[in-house]
């Protein structure tokens, strides 16, 4: 904007924003003149703190020693918040060593810790949040930059390009949330030592081929857990149940790839959920279905399940009614795309079997009528105890 075109009072005005967002939304035909603005700016900038630096620049080739030179500048002026996606990155000696940083992203493809070869401390005291993509990077480096920062909340760690086996060792008393994402090109198990006793939000995607040592591990203070994962060993996918079982809520959407049976989706026993109390699965739930009472025979406390877009088979009737139904659960979502696809074996089990069952709710595509709604209603059987205490609902999916 040509500020200059209103008044000569507005020819500056933009010395003084707090806000830097520098994004590559298509190709610069001329770079240099874009490293010029980008340097101009900076040069310029009269703000008493710069709140928030973004840089966004993959298409094109920005010189490590440029981006430098920018971080640096960003420094001088305070930032809080700095996110950076580029190509390369050289982190300076000022950035190790601030003190008004509170929020840090960074994505690239490739990463000089030149500082991190020698003995040199890291020293972040203000920084919360950390979001940090790994590709083709030594993780001894990213640790310590992980442990420099004593007063970290937040913490996401994006795997990928990783061709060897890594050791990723966590122990940060004050972090809140933890996210690990890796990418499917990733080909070697790599064990995770967690020492987080604070941690209330723990978040798995990708491909699962970290193996989640026992070794000093503490996840007593687990409130969340998501895992949406593609699954090669069962003995895996145990393990993090194992880890994540501590949870009052779990989100679970696994793939598996190579089951061992058309009919089992796991094999090895499943730990207890001892404080579970909220309990989504999604997509894949067994050539049977019987992965849900795997998992609802051991979750004794659960009050609530979802259950989207199943994909398997047939239901299957378990031989024992697990007991959540039978004193705890509370409501029930069944959730599906296409409304012929609704299990009604599986929903009547649930129905007769869930003794204090308050609300039991339907979500479906559109093209489900509401003749269709009230054949389907006719067709389900409410527990006989109590009919009126049971509601049933339906709703419309949004896509």
């Amino acid at each position: 904007m040509r500020t200059s075109v209103l008044s000569k009072s507005w020819r500056y005005s933009w010395m003084w924003v707090h806000n830097l967002d520098f994004d590559e939304i298509h190709p610069v035909p001329d770079l240099n003149r874009f490293l010029e603005f980008v340097n101009r700016v900076l040069e310029h900038c009269k703000a008493t703190q710069v709140k928030i630096f973004r840089l966004n620049f993959t298409m094109g080739y920005v010189p490590e020693s440029v981006v430098s030179k920018w971080i640096t500048e960003a420094v001088r002026l305070k930032v809080c918040e700095l996110h950076l996606k580029v190509r390369h990155i050289k982190l300076p000696l000022s950035f190790f060593l601030n003190k008004t940083l509170t929020d840090i992203s960074l994505d690239f493809t490739e990463l000089h810790f030149p500082l991190l070869d020698g003995e040199s401390n890291i020293t972040l005291p203000c920084v919360k949040t950390l979001d940090i993509v790994i590709s083709s990077q030594p993780h001894e480096n990213v640790s310590k930059l992980i442990h420099g920062c004593p007063e970290l909340r937040n913490l996401s760690v994006g795997i990928k390009n990783c061709n060897r086996p890594q050791h990723y060792h966590y122990k940060i008393p004050t972090l809140k949330r933890l996210k690990l994402s890796i990418c499917q090109s990733v080909s070697y198990i790599s064990p995770v030592y967690l020492q987080l006793p604070n941690l209330e939000h723990f978040f798995v995607d990708g491909l699962l081929c970290l193996e989640f040592v026992e070794e000093d591990l503490d996840l007593s203070s687990l409130i969340n857990a998501k895992a949406t994962c593609h699954v090669k060993d069962d003995g895996l996918w145990v393990e993090l149940l194992e880890r994540i079982s501590q949870a009052k809520s779990i989100s679970l959407n696994i793939t598996f790839w190579n089951p061992k049976s058309e009919l089992d989706v796991c094999v090895e026993p499943l730990p207890n959920f001892p404080n579970l109390k909220h309990l989504e699965v999604e997509g894949y739930v067994g050539a049977k279905y019987q992965l849900i009472p795997q998992i609802l025979e051991n979750c004794s406390e659960l009050e609530h399940l979802s259950i989207v877009k199943p994909k398997g088979g047939h239901w299957n009737q378990p031989e024992v009614v697990p007991t959540c139904m039978v004193g705890n659960l509370k409501t029930l979502k069944y959730a599906e795309t296409r409304a012929q696809d609704f299990n009604r074996e599986l929903l009547n089990y649930m129905l007769e079997n869930s003794n204090v069952l308050k609300t039991l709710t339907i979500a479906c595509d559109n093209m489900f009528s509401p003749s269709e709604e009230q054949r389907l209603l006719s067709e389900l059987t409410i527990n006989p105890r109590d009919p009126k205490d049971c509601r049933i609902c339906f709703v419309r999916n949004s896509t």
